[in-house]
């Protein structure tokens, strides 16, 4: 009976260990790749025909997910546009009417354009 050198066994249980790490890498990047893509939601706004204000007034989307926002002003008037949680809109509204409607750096609001 031939004996198999302590070197052999350490090559063979290297590539035992190389040929799982393999096949775990190679199993994850499959898991990754069907995965379901995060898709966008995208958002019309447009003004309403009286050109006084955004329609839809309120917009409702899914936390965490992006979002594509897209505005078109048809009217022949400038717009600014201002992102605020629901429970402070009527404050921003007032706050802002002695600036113009200027609500930029006002408390409470997360975006002005």
């Amino acid at each position: 009976m031939r004996l198999v050198s302590p070197r052999v066994l350490l090559t063979l249980l290297l590539l035992a260990v190389m040929t799982l790490l393999i096949a775990q890498v190679v199993g994850q990047i499959e898991a990754q790749s069907t995965r379901t893509p995060v898709t966008s939601q995208t958002v019309q706004v447009t003004t309403d025909e009286s050109a006084l204000q955004f329609q839809p007034v309120t917009l409702t989307i899914t936390a965490g997910q992006p979002i594509s926002l897209t505005f078109t002003n048809a009217a022949n008037m400038a717009h600014n546009w201002v992102l605020v949680p629901i429970t402070q809109a009527a404050t921003v509204d007032t706050a802002a009417l002695p600036r113009n409607g200027d609500a930029q750096g006002l408390p409470g609001v997360l975006a002005a354009k």
